[in-house]
């Protein structure tokens, strides 16, 4: 079993690769990238590279905000609303499980940075800076620009 570090830091790799390979199946221009519950899933085995996180979640993204639901328990699921702060991505309301071990599992801080610095680390990698964001039952939808160098 992974540490909730490592969990962390794998999260952050998968969904930097499926959010990249999604930016570049978007073509040009990519001012606006639009992402799937499947883009920001943590265990996601379709990306060459990606290994996945975490095996039995489901990841869910609603008008609300991005669920991640472990074993397909609802009291066993993280929640979050993306919203853009300063040119970047950054998840609040999060609500983690009110399971006794779930800080062994994946902590609050980790929940929020493994998707929030994938993401983030997508767009840069794409030359990217997210304008702004609206949730859609399904998918996430990023307003870009070009970033400042």
């Amino acid at each position: 079993m992974q540490s909730p570090a490592e969990t962390t830091r794998t999260i952050t790799m998968t969904i930097t690769r499926s959010v990249s390979a999604r930016i570049a199946a978007t073509g040009a221009p990519r001012d606006v990238i639009v992402l799937f519950a499947s883009d920001l899933a943590v265990y996601n085995t379709d990306i060459p590279g990606a290994t996945g996180a975490v095996q039995g979640t489901i990841t869910t993204i609603s008008q609300t905000g991005i669920a991640l639901a472990y074993g397909g328990q609802p009291e066993w699921t993280y929640t979050a609303t993306p919203r853009v702060v300063d040119g970047r991505v950054e998840l609040t309301k999060i609500e983690v499980p009110n399971f006794p071990m779930h800080d062994i599992f994946l902590s609050s801080d980790g929940f929020e940075h493994g998707l929030a610095d994938g993401i983030n680390r997508a767009l840069a990698r794409h030359g990217l800076t997210p304008i702004s964001l609206t949730l859609h039952h399904g998918s996430m939808r990023t307003e870009t620009k070009p970033a400042s160098h």
